[in-house]
């Protein structure tokens, strides 16, 4: 092959031989063929200059060819040149590897990786730097290239260092046998060590991360909000469901399973569903749901959802609290037996000092040993008595919720001033009264008798407090409570309220006792006290649908707070009652009671005063005796509980024969249609038990006259 510069010498010589030839063959021409015809000549010397001009042409396009030839050459090292730069200069390895497996080129990378120089690798048999258990799968991969199963191979090995350690590795191979400039296996190969090393310590993190949620006391998964699929459940969780985790991952079917009554799975997924979509965390907790298990057992649980929006995941969290439920329940039960224990106690304790002097001087009246002046006195003290033991069974209603009252809509600050002059009177004068009442009216759905037996109470219960003297404030107002409010964390729900609070400057209460002021026959005042004050106090407040809160401390004094619901009807102004009315009367009663001495009791005051009285010990009785009677019927004096047919049921019969007839219910307490919760319906007219004869004849008469 020439170079560039020989080439052109080559052009040069042969043009010069070109030029002299053409002179030297016209004057050859012209004597060899001097006797030639001149056309023959001529045509001659044009094939001689043709020739040669054509050698000419052919010497430059192969020089030019030939330079062309150089330049790719020179190229290709260039290339080559570079190829051989980046493979030698590659931190990875680049292995060619013949058919037997002995490695025919090893690049620099390997020195730097393994060690070893590149003479000590190059010749050396593949297996003899493979570890000895990761040679088999090596093996197959090998024997599938090489017999054309597979075109490339990605295999991961350990490769002997110089220092006796071994490298984690991951190489390409690829064959190229059939290729004769190549003749072997490429293998392009590459240190994962840092990634193993990576990958470890993300597995040791992930597998303590599931170790810790898989011991965690509350049960934890993991859903997509838009599948609605579960993607990760902690054991706890399967275990508290009872369920494989195989099984609740679709949403549809969780709900299916673990709340099989169709009405109440229906009710609740729509509220969970609502929820959610709410956005509201507050409505994102569930409390007392009962899911059952496989086994069909019934659980009770807690749960909590935590939206992760941006990632489109729901967090959920459950926890078992059937066991605890239990416990709160029995402890409940025991707190209600202590509480009816230490009632029956204190019942016992001061119908004994009440009955006491009923039978002692009904015995002194029964002897006939007296007369005058000392029948008087036996009367009275039994009337006395009486008149005790009935205000301490309306005091057990109130504790008890159970007792009747007539609601109305009344002012707060109106009860309080009308009941400034009888408070004043009832607490010592070196106490201090103080108002401090709102300008507005405060108007609340409410019995105004009551009422103020709570405001007495609070009252006396403050005065008690303050044996040297102090203060008694009395204070109302309207109040907003949101869901940040103190108070709500005690059981008051958000809402408008008439608040009503007492606050003493007496000698305060612990902690321990301020848990039990409630408490029926509780009491820190010793012999003196009943123990029925404030629990008198806290059944009329939860009866009015309200709370009461106490606030207090040792030496700094009390305040009860109570909270009523507003109330948004207005005030509708009553006729007072005549202060004289003329008890006598002349119209027909049927009177219906199951209790005999009470029947027998109401028969007699009424007939004193002129009624004609029908008596019936029970609804179907009255219903006879008003058959039998051939005139009118004017007033329905009826129990409201009664054996059979009750009160509310025997005046809806008694209409049909007698529809202009008139009714007074009576009754110690109810939870029937009359009154419903202890709330005296609208225009039904009641007297509670016990009555007086002339409490019972005014309340016949008011009746009748409207």
């Amino acid at each position: 092959m020439f170079h560039s510069r020989e080439v052109w010498k080559i052009v040069i010589i042969y043009a010069v031989f070109g030029s002299l030839w053409i002179v030297l063959s016209d004057q050859i021409f012209h004597h060899a063929f001097a006797e030639t015809s001149v056309v023959v000549q001529l045509s001659i010397f044009k094939g001689m200059l043709f020739i040669g001009a054509t050698s000419i042409l052919l010497f430059l396009l192969i020089a030019r060819q030939r330079s062309k030839t150089e330049k790719y050459i020179a190229r290709l090292h260039a290339t080559e040149e570079r190829f051989q730069f980046l493979v030698e200069n590659s931190s990875d390895c680049l292995l060619i590897i013949n058919e037997e497996g002995h490695q025919k080129y090893v690049s620099h990378g390997a020195e730097l990786m393994f060690g070893f120089k590149r003479a000590e690798l190059e010749g050396k048999n593949i297996g003899d730097v493979v570890h000895p258990e990761d040679l088999p799968p090596l093996m197959n991969s090998w024997k599938s290239l090489l017999s054309g199963e597979i075109q490339t191979a990605t295999i991961q090995y350990r490769h002997l260092h110089k220092n006796g350690n071994w490298v984690d590795c991951e190489a390409v191979a690829r064959n190229f046998l059939e290729d004769p400039t190549i003749g072997g296996v490429i293998a392009s190969v590459r240190d994962i060590s840092y990634r193993k090393r990576s990958e470890q310590k993300l597995r040791q993190r992930n597998q303590f991360i599931s170790t810790v949620l898989d011991n965690l006391p509350i049960g934890l998964a993991v859903n997509y909000i838009d599948e609605g699929t579960a993607t990760y459940m902690n054991t706890k969780f399967e275990e508290i469901y009872g369920w494989p985790k195989e099984e609740l991952q679709d949403m549809e079917d969780f709900f299916n399973k673990v709340y099989p009554n169709e009405h109440s799975r229906r009710s609740i997924k729509q509220r969970v569903v609502e929820d959610i979509r709410s956005g509201d965390p507050q409505r994102m907790q569930w409390t007392d749901l009962q899911i059952t298990t496989c086994t069909g057992q019934n659980k009770i649980i807690e749960a909590k959802n935590i939206p992760l929006y941006e990632q489109g995941l729901m967090i959920s969290t459950v926890q078992d609290v059937t066991e605890t439920r239990r416990m709160q329940n029995q402890l409940e039960q025991a707190h209600k037996l202590e509480s009816i224990g230490r009632l029956a106690g204190g019942v016992a304790h001061d119908l004994n000092n009440l009955l006491t002097p009923i039978l002692g001087y009904s015995d002194i009246l029964r002897d006939g040993a007296v007369k005058g002046e000392e029948v008087h006195k036996a009367a009275r003290e039994i009337s006395r008595a009486g008149g005790r033991a009935r205000d301490l069974v309306r005091q057990l209603l109130a504790f008890s919720r159970k007792q009747v009252m007539e609601f109305k809509t009344v002012d707060i600050n109106e009860i309080i001033e009308s009941f400034g002059t009888l408070l004043r009177r009832t607490i010592p004068e070196d106490i201090d009264i103080r108002t401090c009442l709102d300008d507005d009216q405060l108007l609340v759905n409410g019995d105004a008798g009551q009422i103020e037996q709570a405001l007495m109470n609070l009252a006396v219960n403050a005065a008690d407090a303050m044996a040297k003297g102090g203060s008694l404030t009395i204070e109302t107002a309207k109040i907003e409570l949101d869901q940040a409010a103190e108070s709500n964390r005690q059981g008051v729900l958000p809402g408008t309220y008439v608040m009503l609070a007492v606050s003493d400057t007496g000698c305060g209460m612990d902690e321990d006792t301020t848990k039990n002021i409630f408490e029926p026959f509780f009491s820190t005042k010793g012999e003196q006290g009943t123990g029925l004050g404030l629990a008198t106090v806290y059944g009329i407040v939860k009866q009015h649908g309200g709370n009461i809160l106490v606030y207090s401390e040792v030496d700094r004094g009390t305040t009860f707070k109570i909270y009523l619901p507003v109330s948004t009807e207005t005030m509708v102004a009553r006729a007072a009652a005549p202060e004289t009315l003329d008890l006598e009367g002349s119209e027909t009663i049927l009177i219906a009671e199951d209790d005999l001495q009470v029947r027998q009791l109401a028969c007699s005051v009424l007939a004193r005063r002129g009624y004609t009285v029908l008596e019936a010990e029970n609804g179907r009785a009255a219903l006879n005796a008003a058959d039998r009677h051939r005139g009118p019927i004017h007033l329905l004096l009826t129990d409201v509980v009664m054996p059979g047919i009750n009160g509310r049921e025997l005046y809806e019969k008694l209409t049909t024969t007698h529809p202009q007839v008139k009714v007074l219910f009576m009754s110690g307490y109810t939870e029937n249609v009359v009154a419903h919760r202890g709330v005296l319906d609208e225009d039904v007219e009641f007297i509670q038990k016990p009555f007086n004869n002339y409490s019972l004849a005014r309340k016949v008469k008011e009746v009748l006259c409207k």
